[in-house]
């Protein structure tokens, strides 16, 4: 974490020269999870002469872990290059012919370099936006820092100014119109610079001239630090010769007559470290793992004469540099090795946090989820890169077949097929028009064959209480967290652009595809820190681990390869959406935030986090143990499968050079360094309107930890708005519905086999035609359930008008006279008789009359204070209104001929019916 607190340096693992640290590496890790004073033991810090050269590794590159400078897109300005210039510290000297920096030149390259990766160029050199610019150590530490780095902060005011260093203004600051072959050593001849053994246009780079507005001054004396150095020379450019250690350090006043203008940095105080720095602001434009080189040549061979040709860093009064100050370097790392890789600089999946809390700022108790935080995540390798293939396909076990095919046999062995539901299998061969994939069943529609894929397959989220009263917890204001994540007060969808209906980058939850987990969510962290919640889908990994690969799911998630058009590109805005669902319990204008958080180091080999998530405790943190740097944090970690090894470019010394990946590792792990912190969001009331869906009770309130291979439990859901196709979650349960109407669901209850339910049970129902849901958690919780069953099968007659009563009611376990109370719809019928036997119930007409036609639930309850017991028979009994009806209802008449029942004995039973409803209690129930 204190590295990353550097804005120089974003550190990571994968230096330039190991594409990967394989698992087994001269670097020991400590058996149990080190502080980070224990990587200052390493032996190679204590022992550096016992590590060869850069120049002397060879198969040796892929023992050894590098710290990698790292970038992403769409960043902040970052350093590159450190000038560090001592002049002379003589007062005569200084007022007849002080030396200055007139003009650099800096060369950029990479195989997939242009100029677009970075952010426009500003002519005059002065704005924070321009993609390149040159900063003074203003505040004389030797490291570059810009107040801009955290301006993003939420805690930081976002009128902070772009210091403490300082911008220098530059003249007629852009770009050339072609790259062009440069010489870095100045040995006259351009140099090879992607080491494939030729100079051809490969090899050309963008070249900057960099040119003060004002000639800058350079700082008359110099201090040296010792940290780190290994008894070493640090070496300091200068306007004409190399110094060692030794600087004098004699004073002189400040010049006040300056006809340049003063220099934010005091040319007579000791400046130690770097005065100047070049850095680099990227666009989103830049492509997964580009490797960006940045270095100043020392000739610019295609520059027309000789004295035209001269680059490298030019002084005023001119003097000659040798070549070799102009060589990038590490002074402190080079007696062992270029640790910090600085040859490269490397771009990481390209990551856009989008906050969401902007347009939804709001989330309501017991409602529906809301959409916090967007995910847009690109490759930007562009799609013809990334896909090979595609087209409608169907499915089969272990195949998917496209009608027409003509695709060249084994083509794509190596592969992974993205189907209609995004769900990724690993393509075994191909024929003309079939490919075989590894394991599982290929979904019907459209598909993508990828090659080299990035997938995202772990979130890392935080929750922060927000607020005077700080009165937000998780735990309770939030639903429980849950494997499912259509039930989870946090959860992950993705952006389902199979769906014609789908709309780009706006949560659509009846649409998008919640993702399927490799474990519940957890809560970790550790005292002190931000409230974390962990999100694992990284199945099937790269191992067998607990299973073969062929038995395991397919849970980690394709990345697209652009970001997508201003137009109805299917990759266009968020990706992935972090859900949050505020529970019936959360009070209102609770306030919190919700944000990711990336730092320190990639662990490119780590074990796959889906091993240690099934655990329990503070276990499933132990993958931390087998990470190259456990105290990193990925908010959002990546995995990217290469068909052929991945190479990975270097700088030893003035000659460039590239390794290929032989580690037989064919995967890497990484992650971001982007931060977002959402709009602060708050509980809200929920609104009920005539059309909202609520729950208001259940017919039992105890369902059992496991049900039976074969068995069932029952219950009705009653309540309002729940329309004519609710849908129905209950955690812990597999649900299927039985029958609905709008004011009652029956639904028959199964647990996953091996996994019982646990407290808190939640119960969510969502109408999808009003794209309104209501969760409840307080209904219902695990116990021992009764025996004893009541069970509604019919109603005779199932339809008729007033005259049709008395109705018998047909069933089980029905309790006996006295005890019993009856409904149709929401009126109280007077039960006449039950038999013997408890199997019928003869109900008549009320009195009042019943106020609704059509078909009517009918309810059986008992009322007894020591059982609880209810069933539902949901549309049992269709209520017909005739003339007849209306006519015996205006004129207040009781029932009909056939209940031989008085007006008054009717009031009175229905009296008592109310009153013994308001003590009934629910008894639960098991169905074979």
């Amino acid at each position: 974490q204190a590295f990353e607190t550097v804005p120089f340096f974003n550190l990571s693992l994968n230096g330039d020269l190991p594409p990967q640290g394989p698992r087994s590496t001269v670097l020991p890790i400590p058996p149990s999870q080190p502080t980070l004073p224990d990587y200052l033991n390493w032996p190679m810090l204590q022992n550096p002469g016992e590590y060869p050269k850069l120049s002397d590794w060879d198969d040796e590159y892929n023992k050894a872990r590098v710290l990698r400078q790292k970038i992403d897109t769409g960043s902040n300005h970052t350093a590159v290059l450190g000038i560090n210039a001592v002049g002379a510290n003589d007062p005569i000297v200084n007022e007849s012919g002080e030396n200055s920096i007139a003009k650099m030149f800096v060369a950029f390259w990479g195989p997939d370099f242009d100029p677009t990766d970075l952010m426009p160029l500003d002519s005059n050199g002065e704005k924070y936006e321009s993609g390149v610019l040159l900063w003074e150590d203003a505040d004389r530490d030797g490291r570059f820092f810009s107040r801009q780095d955290v301006r993003d902060f939420y805690e930081t005011s976002a009128s902070v100014q772009s210091g403490p260093d300082a911008i220098v203004p530059l003249n007629n600051f852009a770009w050339g119109t072609q790259p062009e072959l440069i010489d870095v050593d100045g040995d006259g001849t351009p140099d090879d610079m992607n080491a494939d053994g030729s100079i051809d246009d490969a090899d050309r780079a963008w070249v900057l001239s960099i040119e003060p507005r004002n000639l800058w001054e350079i700082p008359h004396t110099d201090e040296v630090e010792n940290a780190l150095d290994f008894g070493t020379y640090i070496i300091r450019l200068c306007g004409s010769i190399d110094l060692s250690k030794s600087t004098s350090n004699v004073e002189v006043p400040y010049r006040t007559d300056d006809t340049k203008g003063l220099k934010a940095l005091d040319l007579n105080q000791n400046h130690p470290g770097d005065d100047l720095f070049i850095t680099i602001r990227t666009s989103d434009n830049a492509s997964r793992f580009e490797a960006i080189r940045t270095l100043i040549p020392a000739r610019l061979p295609e520059q027309g004469t000789t004295g035209q040709q001269q680059a490298g860093i030019q002084f005023f009064p001119g003097v000659d540099t040798s070549p070799g100050a102009f060589i990038k370097s590490s002074p402190e790392e080079d007696p062992v090795y270029d640790f910090y890789g600085n040859g490269n600089l490397e771009v990481n999946i390209a990551t856009r946090l989008v906050d969401l809390g902007s347009q939804q700022q709001t989330v309501v108790i017991g409602g529906a989820g809301s959409a916090v935080l967007g995910l847009d995540l690109s490759t930007n390798r562009g799609t013809s890169v990334g896909t090979v293939a595609s087209g409608i396909g169907a499915g089969a076990a272990l195949s998917l077949t496209m009608a027409g095919g003509s695709w060249t046999t084994n083509a794509f062995a190596g592969d992974f097929l993205v189907d209609a539901n995004y769900e990724s299998f690993h393509i075994l061969s191909n024929s003309a028009n079939q490919v075989l994939v590894e394991s599982g069943r290929p979904a019907d529609g459209p598909f993508r064959i990828v090659r080299d894929p990035s997938f995202l397959e772990e979130v890392v989220v935080e929750l922060y209480n927000t607020g005077q009263l700080n009165d937000f917890n998780p735990f309770t204001d939030l639903l429980p967290l849950d494997k499912e994540q259509q039930l989870s007060g946090v959860a992950i969808y993705r952006d389902n652009d199979n769906d014609v209906n789908n709309r780009n980058g706006i949560f659509d939850p009846d649409i998008d595809i919640p993702l399927t987990l490799d474990a519940a969510p957890y809560f970790f962290g550790q005292v002190g820190e931000a409230t974390k919640i962990r999100i694992v889908f990284s199945s099937p990994g790269t191992d067998n681990i607990p299973v073969s690969i062929e038995d395991q799911q397919r849970n980690r998630q394709w990345i697209y390869d652009s970001f997508g058009g201003t137009g109805s590109s299917y990759a266009t805005g968020s990706d992935f959406f972090i859900v949050v669902r505020a529970s019936n319990t959360m009070r209102a204008e609770d306030n919190f935030q919700i944000g990711v958080v990336n730092w320190g180091p990639n662990t490119p080999s780590a074990p796959d986090p889906d091993t240690w998530v099934g655990l329990t405790g503070g276990a499933q943190d132990d993958h931390a143990k087998f990470n190259e740097f456990p105290w990193g944090q990925r908010g959002l970690g990546y995995i990217t499968f290469f068909k052929t090894p991945h190479v990975r470019y270097f700088m030893d010394g003035a000659v460039a050079g590239k390794k290929e990946d032989n580690s037989g590792i064919n995967w890497i792990r990484s992650h971001s360094s982007k931060q977002k912190r959402t709009s602060v969001i708050t509980g809200k009331e929920r609104i009920i309107t005539p059309n909202s869906v609520v729950i208001t009770s259940t017919s039992e309130s105890v369902v059992p930890a496991v049900t039976l291979e074969g068995e069932t439990y029952d219950l009705i859901i009653h309540g309002s708005g729940f329309g004519e196709n609710p849908m129905v979650q209950i955690s812990g349960f597999f649900v299927v519905i039985n029958d609905s109407t709008s004011t009652a669901i029956d639904v028959s209850l199964t647990t996953p086999p091996g996994i019982p339910a646990t407290d808190p049970v939640v119960i969510i129902v969502r109408n999808p035609d009003k794209n309104q849901e209501h969760s409840r958690s307080d209904l219902l919780h695990v116990g021992v359930v009764s025996t004893d069953q009541m069970n509604i099968t019919r109603v005779s007659p199932s339809s008729g008008d007033s005259n049709d009563f008395p109705l018998v009611i047909h069933g089980e376990g029905f309790p006996p006279m006295g005890s019993v109370i009856v409904t149709l719809g929401n009126t109280v019928v007077p039960v006449l008789a039950v038999s013997a036997d408890g199997t019928m119930i003869t109900v008549g007409y009320p009195v009042s009359g019943l106020p609704n036609s059509g078909k009517l639930n009918v309810t059986v309850q008992q009322i007894n204070s020591s059982k609880n017991a209810q069933d539902t028979l949901l549309n049992g009994f269709n209520f017909i209104v005739t003339d007849k009806t209306q006519e015996a209802q205006l004129f207040g008449c009781g029932p009909g001929a056939k209940s031989g029942r008085s007006n008054t004995g009717d009031a009175l039973l229905l009296l008592t019916l109310v009153l013994g409803l308001c003590l009934a209690q629910r008894k639960s129930r098991v169905r074979s």
